[in-house]
């Protein structure tokens, strides 16, 4: 009898070790595929960037920036060789509607380590040079489509937990814009139309020279002078060259350009071909010298009979259509 108790109780005994050994297996596995999952989180593979774009508009003084979101339009976006990333370069974000994301066709990732990122818009607005970060500013004509914006960061802790660029852009040019007025003191008589066909920019002060060509980086902020001349020939392409102004009238829009940062020595000296011939005026130094990026000047000239006369010159700095507001100025001759 007790032989038989004593295999009752191996068996009751050998049962319970087999249970325990199902239970500690159960939760060996369960603790390795917990562990499995805490190292894969911890080596995932890589993630793309996610885009947000701003414009400055008050980037010059002061004043707290304003900032305007892009809704439509397109980036160069640049990754740095830094922190054991490969450089990047120019590759092309889009942002299609309000609704759409950002995005692109050959898409940016950042891993465990943060991404040095820089962009600037619209897209191809510039030059680069290959493989690099620095673009060429050249004095031009105004157009949207090259008036180049740009941000040397896109935040400071960019990687694969917090993937999120934002990009505040600021102007790279200043922009130079004639407001002419035809009085009514010029010839009313044919030939005379009061049609500009050419403006040339030079500094005040003879010998001295204007920067036509200045380049940027866009990640560092560094300029550097590129092509100097005696001038700036600006040639008007619309029908202020053609059909001219009538008498009383102001043509804001003919002549308006583009011109990479400097100071000009002297103020600004402008000859204006009005009906074939040249008439020349120069704005102080005290009035307008140095061209600040994202500044707006504007310069009101009155044709009087043959000759030209600076009625003054506004400057808008936060490089908007409206009218001259907080921290903008003008100067009245």
């Amino acid at each position: 009898m007790n032989g038989m108790n004593n295999i009752y109780s191996n068996k009751r005994y050998f049962r319970y070790c087999f249970c325990c050994g199902v239970f500690l297996l159960e939760l060996l596995s369960g603790c390795s595929q917990e562990s499995g999952l805490q190292a894969e989180i911890a080596i995932a593979e890589n993630v793309p960037i996610a885009v947000c774009a701003a414009l400055s508009t008050a980037e010059i003084d002061t004043r707290a920036s304003v900032t305007e979101e892009m809704k439509t339009g397109s980036l160069g976006i640049f990754r740095l060789a830094e922190n054991d990333y490969t450089a990047l370069y120019n590759v092309k974000y889009e942002k299609t509607s309000d609704t759409a994301p950002w995005s692109s066709t050959t898409t940016i990732y950042v891993g465990a380590e943060f991404a040095s990122l820089c962009a600037y818009a619209p897209y191809n607005s510039v030059e680069f040079a290959k493989n690099s970060t620095v673009a060429t500013l050249e004095a031009q004509e105004y157009k949207a489509d090259k008036d180049m914006r740009y941000a040397t960061t896109g935040g400071a802790t960019i990687w694969k937990l917090t993937p999120q660029a934002d990009f505040t852009l600021i102007h790279s040019y200043a922009r130079l814009t004639l407001a002419i007025t035809r009085m009514p003191t010029y010839p009313s008589t044919k030939p005379y139309l009061c049609a500009v066909t050419k403006v040339v920019v030079e500094p005040g002060t003879g010998g001295s020279k204007i920067a036509t060509q200045r380049t940027k980086d866009i990640a560092t902020n560094a300029e550097t002078t590129v092509t100097e001349a005696d001038n700036y020939i600006f040639t008007v392409t619309t029908a202020l060259k053609t059909s001219g102004i009538v008498s009383g009238a102001t043509d804001n829009s003919g002549v308006d350009m583009l011109l990479p940062p400097q100071t000009l020595v002297g103020g600004v000296k402008l000859t204006l071909t009005v009906d074939g011939a040249d008439y020349a005026v120069t704005v102080p130094a005290d009035r307008l010298s140095m061209l600040t990026a994202g500044s707006h000047y504007t310069v009101k000239i009155d044709v009087k009979g043959f000759g030209l006369q600076v009625e003054d010159v506004t400057i808008d700095k936060a490089w908007t259509s409206t009218s001259v507001g907080s921290g903008d100025y003008n100067t009245g001759f």
